[in-house]
């Protein structure tokens, strides 16, 4: 690093001089002195003692890969992401590295710690810790949530288990230290352990391997099978989402079916990004998709369906353009109830989804942290998690940024059996959006929709509108749209923190005009005014309460005004929740209605219990339903669920019972239920995920979905003859642990030599390694440090990874008059000049090399060793290892003394960096050059540890340099005669 700095420092000076070299041609004395004084700084910084970087210093949110130690004692790497005031921690990284006995169980951590008296348990959905029975509130940030991983703030920790943790950011490491004996201090056998080889980069280093797309990449798919059977009917039923390469493009694929209908519901669609924009020639495409999509949306007063058609946009790649409001939507197989949570209060709920996707629209975004959370509920009892992360403070385009997208989509039609889906309005659908920024603060927008066909629906969609920041507080964005059915909206939304909290400010009007008559229109219009609050307050004593409050006051005819309030709240402390939602609306009659519902949460020991009440104020007080739910462990893999609802509207009572076992390959629920009016309902369900290993030419199952992220498999040989390629008579190494470091996934390799690495996050370079210590042959090797990889939604990445025959080189160092030379550090140098391996000599001169890979090297001592011993090597040793490994014996390095001469140099400057001797030789280039008798060099005067630029050398005639010296100076050249000793 120092290097590279020096080099920067030497480029910058030379700009820096010669952009003023008109202006001192003949003062090349001045630019002598300013290059010494650069030159005695760096020096001087070089030698100054390192400090170690404050946690200020790396930016947040950046992922850290922190080498934990207890004293000197390394015990492995821990995961973590950087935050303003600390990092979080992940915990099963953690957990490992202190061989604590606590295990994840879907959304839970549970177990002992230190001791078995020490119970521990946290419930991530709830967050809720429990530490020896005593029940610990979190504060706000103390949790981070990323793909599936929990991180916890590591003060947070410290607390818990009393450990004091102190991380060196700069170095990445993190001390540990503890008043009770851990028990992996037990475990150490040595007072020292070296740094894992495996210690991770917060960014991928390796030698990247592209993922191209191709005509045809194996096939993966994330199954679900049912069978339910009642006193009514029965019936089986099954969905499949999949993924893959088809045409050089990603092709995504929902099928669903029942026993009835083989296909009842399907969604196909074709798709290729491209960050570089260089999807099609001349025009800059980023996005593009074909088949079932979703059209450009064009304004708020009409929503789009699924079509078939095409889309195209330059949007850059995971940037919120729309920074008013957004739609979430994801992949969900059939039956599901979905929640969606912003900011820790429930919006908006999906139930018992039945098209392979979840939709919610037109989510009002907040200034600041907008914070989704995606709770999926299965029909059997199963719990799943998603968390979405936005943050808005700004304009999203930047002066002269522009941002297009346009689609062209046959609606009513799907790729497939189209007949299911003619939802009106039907027809050609052409559709565009256009947005460019005219300032840093401010960007303007235009879009327009025109439907190719006559019926019910508007033909024409005008919309335009403006974002803009203004003084560095407010967001204002200001929309209007119109259609040729007399339908127009106006829209002016104004979003501010105050006081850390949350406000937007909005107002619409929706205009629609009724021709009745010649000459006579009627006009009906609806406005709304509504001012909305989110925050949250966290205190360590009183836990936490998040919040969201919105007023709104709508009119839809003159005098006659609807008014709405909502409150929705969810406070947490310790082991219990409590969340309410209610509205209370008063329409224009006067009629006075309110509603809402309420939810508590708690945990009693391995039981956790979810109650929720719905209940009317007005014009009735009264509760209209309530339900009861309690989950617990029943073993490691077998959790179960009993569920008791009433509802007093209808009248009936349910009661359930749901089991769901898993493993990693798959999970199977079963659900038996019973309600008041005798009704019975029983159900099996099984989901997997498949895919397919050309490798080994057969199928894995994972129970992590692979259709949504990326996957890799690994293939582990032993590579014979040294070629980098497997070849089919050359043998597989199983049991050897395959990382993939960024994407925190690991996998070890089966009978067939390959590890699958599954549910890595999509667009993260990650470097794929091989653990050394996994492999059990002490002389076998890898070939090469690993590759990284991006890995891709639905694609499986193949690669080889080849292992060689280690070999060993030993050898003595002596010197010329056949002295061993001890304490010399050798190394090998391979042929493209780059070290591979060093080793000091011991005190008889022995040295020793190990782990080497096939190849030819060449051995020899370290030049500035020899340097500062006046030596040189007396001949090239060279070294050549075979593919099946060797012990090279006597490769003996002899070394012998520098000549020596006294002489006399014209000197034209001394330095104590070589860099920038050559800045300085290149500014008086073109000075030298009319001396065209001298050949300039430099030679190190190991007495004054300087570099001196000399311009000639003779043995004794000191007036012949002197007289050398003086056409140096008839160019305006610093020179000095000097006496030095040469060696050579």
């Amino acid at each position: 690093m120092q290097a590279r700095n020096q080099e920067l420092l030497v480029a910058f000076t030379m700009i820096l001089l010669s952009s003023h070299a008109s202006a001192t041609v003949n003062n090349y004395s001045n630019i002598l002195s300013v290059l010494k004084q650069i030159d005695n700084k760096l020096v001087a910084s070089q030698l100054a003692p390192n400090l170690k970087d404050t946690h200020s210093s790396i930016p947040e949110g950046e992922m850290l890969f922190l080498s934990l130690y207890l004293e000197n004692n390394y015990l492995g790497e821990v995961v973590g992401v950087k935050h303003k005031s600390g990092s979080w921690l992940e915990l099963t990284s953690f957990f490992d590295s202190l061989d604590f006995a606590i295990v994840k169980n879907e959304s839970e951590f549970e177990g002992w710690f230190i001791d078995t008296e020490n119970e521990f348990y946290f419930d991530v959905l709830n967050q809720t810790v429990a530490v020896n029975g005593k029940n610990i509130t979190l504060s706000n940030g103390d949790i981070h949530l990323e793909q599936d991983e929990v991180y916890v703030d590591l003060k947070a920790l410290e607390s818990w288990f009393g450990l004091s943790l102190e991380v060196d950011y700069r170095a990445l490491e993190m001390s540990l230290s503890s008043n009770q004996v851990l028990p992996i201090e037990a475990k150490l056998d040595r007072g020292k352990r070296q740094t894992s080889k495996l210690a991770k980069s917060r960014y991928a280093t390796k030698p990247w391997k592209a993922s191209p797309y191709r005509f045809f990449s194996s096939p993966l798919a994330d199954v679900q099978l049912g069978y339910s059977e009642s006193k009514a009917d029965k019936k089986g039923y099954y969905s499949v989402l999949g993924s893959h390469d088809f045409a050089y493009l990603r092709s995504e694929y929902f099928l669903a079916g029942k026993s009835s209908d083989l296909l009842n519901q399907s969604r196909v669609k074709l798709s290729r990004n491209s960050a570089q924009g260089d999807l099609f020639k001349g025009i800059n495409v980023t996005q593009f998709e074909v088949g079932d999509i979703v059209a450009t949306q064009v304004g708020s007063l009409h929503q789009n369906q699924y079509a078939r058609g095409l889309k195209l946009s330059n949007a850059p790649l995971h940037r919120l353009l729309d920074q008013n409001r957004i739609t979430i939507t994801g992949d969900v197989q059939n039956g599901w109830d979905v929640e969606l949570y912003q900011n820790g209060v429930l919006v908006e709920q999906v139930l018992a989804s039945y098209d392979g996707r979840y939709l919610f629209e037109n989510i009002n975004l907040l200034i600041g942290l907008n914070e989704f959370d995606i709770i999926l509920y299965g029909p059997q009892g199963q719990v799943e998690k998603r968390t979405e992360q936005h943050f808005v403070d700004g304009n999203a385009l930047k002066l002269g940024e522009g941002v297009y997208e346009l689609s062209v989509t046959q609606q009513g039609y799907r790729t497939l059996d189209s007949q299911r889906y003619r939802v009106a309005p039907i027809g050609w659908l052409l559709s565009s959006r256009y947005e460019r920024g005219v300032s840093d603060n401010m960007s303007v927008y235009g879009a327009t929709s025109v439907r190719a066909s006559k019926g019910s629906g508007p033909q024409n969609i005008l919309a335009f509108g403006t974002n803009m920041t203004l003084a560095d507080r407010f967001l204002v964005n200001l929309n209007y749209e119109k259609d040729d059915l007399s339908q127009s909206r106006v829209e002016l939304i104004t979003r501010a923190k105050i006081f850390d909290q949350a406000m937007r400010l909005h107002y619409k009007r929706f205009e629609r005009n009724k021709i009745i008559a010649p000459q006579l229109r009627q006009s009906n219009t609806q406005s709304l005014l509504g001012l909305d609050f989110t925050g949250n307050v966290s205190s360590v004593a009183y836990g936490r309460l998040s919040y969201r409050n919105s007023i709104g006051i709508s009119q839809r005819q003159v005098g006659e005004d609807h008014k709405e309030i909502k409150n929705g709240f969810n406070y947490t402390l310790g082991r219990y929740g409590f969340g309410n939602q209610i509205q209370w609306r008063q329409r224009a009659s006067g009629i006075i209605t309110s509603d809402g519902s309420a939810q508590l949460q708690a945990r009693f020991g391995r039981v956790y219990s979810r109650l929720s009440v719905d209940y009317t104020l007005q014009p009735n007080r009264e509760i209209s339903g309530y339900s009861a739910q309690f989950n617990t462990n029943v073993a490691t893999n077998l959790q179960a669920q009993l569920t008791y609802s009433s509802s007093l509207d209808t009248d009936l009572d349910v009661t359930k019972l749901a089991l769901n076992w898993q493993n990693q390959k798959l999970s199977i629920n079963t659900s038996m239920s019973y309600d008041s009016d005798d009704d019975w309902q029983f159900g099996v369900f099984g989901r997997f995920s498949v895919g397919y290993n050309t490798l080994g030419n057969d199928y894995f199952i994972s129970h992590r979905s692979l259709a949504k992220s990326g996957s890799a498999l690994v293939r582990v040989f032993l590579d014979e003859n040294n070629n980098g390629e497997f070849d089919v008579t050359e043998p597989l190494i199983k049991d050897v642990k395959v990382n993939a470091s960024q994407a925190y996934r690991h996998a070890v390799t089966n009978a067939k030599g390959v590890a699958i690495l599954t549910s890595m996050q999509i667009n993260r370079k990650t470097d794929i390694v091989l653990d050394e210590t996994s492999i059990a042959e002490p002389f076998i090797i890898p070939a090469h440090e690993g590759v990284s990889i991006t890995p891709r939604a639905g694609y499986v990445e193949y690669i080889d990874f080849p292992l060689v025959n280690s070999s060993e080189v030993e050898g003595s160092v002596y010197l010329a008059d056949g002295k061993v030379l001890p304490y010399a550090k050798v190394k090998l140098i391979d042929q493209k000049g780059s070290e591979v391996a060093s080793t000091e000599s011991a005190y008889d001169g022995y040295y020793l090399l190990t782990g080497l890979k096939p190849g030819e090297y060449t051995a020899t001592v370290d030049q500035s060793q020899m340097k500062q011993k006046s030596l040189k090597a007396k001949q090239r040793v060279h070294v050549e290892l075979p593919n099946e490994g060797e012990v090279l014996s006597e490769v003996n390095l002899s070394l012998q003394a520098l000549s020596k001469v006294n002489g006399v140099v014209v000197s034209l400057g001394a330095f104590s960096s070589l860099p920038i001797l050559k800045t300085y030789f290149v500014l008086i280039g073109n000075k030298i050059n009319k001396l065209n008798a001298y050949q300039p060099f430099y030679i190190y005067d190991s007495q004054q540890e300087k570099y001196i630029l000399a311009l000639s050398y003779t043995g004794k005639s000191v007036a012949k340099a002197e007289r050398d010296c003086e056409l140096v100076i008839e160019q305006g050249l610093t020179c000095n005669v000097l006496h030095t000793l040469i060696r050579y």
